[in-house]
């Protein structure tokens, strides 16, 4: 499962079992609004950075599979590349 689909998974069963938005931003370290974009689909869940990842799930653990084909591990590679162009992308939003 990627790891978007993770999160999702995650933040829209918090929401069905209740949570307000400010709850589960709370809960995991982001902004209201953050939470509202993903849960509407204003913001898309592929978007979210590692360094946001490990800032609303501190205490997750990340698997990559070594014996992985490798078709899956030029498409790592990709994802890799890709995911660090968004990165600076923030970063530059930051400023």
């Amino acid at each position: 499962m990627a790891l978007s689909d993770c999160v999702k998974e995650i933040l829209e069963a918090e929401y069905r079992e209740g949570w307000n938005h400010r709850e589960i931003a709370s809960a995991h370290g982001v902004s209201r609004s953050y939470i509202q974009g993903l849960l509407s689909g204003a913001r898309p869940y592929g978007g979210i950075t590692l360094d946001l990842l490990d800032t609303m799930f501190p205490n997750a653990t990340l698997e990559l599979n070594a014996s992985a084909p490798a078709k899956s591990l030029s498409e790592i590679s990709r994802l890799a590349s890709r995911l660090a162009q968004l990165e600076a992308e923030v970063a530059k939003l930051k400023k």
